[in-house]
């Protein structure tokens, strides 16, 4: 019994260090990339496919540990990761308060137009699932704080299709919106 419990428990050492042996990726999505990273270990891996759109990385791994791999593939992106037992879970990265962990506020400026680029005033831009919201400006400009990274903005305006947008880490956005001749 002894005997087994030490091997168990060496396994669960060397697991937690699996050696990446190559792994080389260029301009992929970070969707692909943990995916990759899931086939060449014994870790399943837990993400959103909604929440890593429209990132991509380019590595070049060799004989690297799980850990160094996860650091590499997410430098520079607004994700953090964390093991538990077999389990890999990444997700947006939170700042570190006195009052403890919260998600970061980003501050979001943008400017609506119509199809032929012209100003669109009192548009209401809203994170959705919230009523943090602002309306646009006479030159079509607006300044939001949103919750977090990955919010949702909804564009809408009376006698224009509305629209929603991922935040993405983005803080500038050129928003156009179509006329919406149902409604009109």
């Amino acid at each position: 019994m002894i005997l087994l419990m030490s091997l168990l428990s060496s396994f669960g050492r060397v697991n937690s260090q699996m050696i990446i042996s190559k792994l080389k990726l260029e301009e992929v999505e970070l969707s692909k990339a943990l995916e990759q990273i899931e086939q060449l270990t014994e870790y399943d891996f837990v993400f959103s496919y909604d929440d890593v759109e429209g990132y991509k990385v380019t590595v070049d791994l060799e004989s690297r540990t799980l850990e160094e791999s996860m650091d590499e593939i997410l430098r520079g992106l607004p994700f953090e990761y964390k093991t538990e037992k077999d389990i890999v879970i990444v997700s947006f990265k939170r700042l570190e308060t006195s009052s403890g962990t919260q998600e970061a506020e980003k501050n979001i400026k943008g400017r609506v137009v119509d199809e032929n680029g012209q100003s669109l005033p009192g548009v209401t831009v809203i994170e959705k699932g919230t009523t943090n919201g602002a309306s646009t400006s006479i030159d079509g400009e607006f300044n939001l704080k949103v919750k977090n990274a990955n919010a949702v903005l909804v564009v809408s305006c009376i006698g224009m299709k509305s629209k929603e947008l991922k935040v993405n880490g983005k803080t500038l956005f050129e928003i156009t919106l179509q006329e919406d001749t149902q409604t009109i």
